[in-house]
């Protein structure tokens, strides 16, 4: 899970339950790479509040290799 919170013109994104592997990228619509976010509780996106972002993570209990989770 990946829950998005606005604190002025920051975003900041908690992430929490299963998280499938330690490779996991931060991405912003529509598919610009923000960082690499493995083992993380939460990163904070500098003026990224309007910002759309998704966790993409790769490994054990997907059904595909790669699933992208959005953050909301």
């Amino acid at each position: 899970m990946c829950v998005k919170t606005v604190s002025g013109v920051n975003a900041i994104l908690t992430f929490s339950g299963l998280r499938g592997s330690s490779y996991e990228q931060l991405r912003k619509t529509p598919n610009t790479w923000v960082a690499t976010v493995s083992a993380l509780a939460n990163y904070t996106v500098v003026h990224g509040s309007a910002g759309t972002y998704y966790v993409r993570v790769k490994g054990v209990g997907f059904a595909t290799p790669y699933q992208d989770i959005a953050c909301s």
